[in-house]
């Protein structure tokens, strides 16, 4: 599910992928990952503020995520 989730956010579909991950993140607050990628969706949108939530979240979830150091990157920004 998580690629398919991916490769809907990657074509430009937010709308379904975010709706996916706003699911995902509700029903397994503690995933991480799905944070990071209904981030990613907030982001694209320019709803900042958000992604900021959802990254910072992601970072406490998963510090050591492999996308962690992208995320402190974006967040730096925000």
């Amino acid at each position: 599910q998580r690629q398919m989730c991916i490769r809907d956010s990657n074509s430009g579909d937010t709308d379904q992928a975010q709706g996916i991950f706003e699911r995902v993140v509700s029903a397994q607050p503690d995933n991480g990952q799905a944070h990071y990628m209904l981030g990613l969706c907030y982001l694209g949108k320019g709803d900042t503020g958000k992604a900021k939530e959802l990254l910072e979240r992601f970072l406490e979830l998963a510090p050591n995520d492999p996308e962690a150091a992208t995320a402190r990157e974006m967040l730096s920004t925000l």
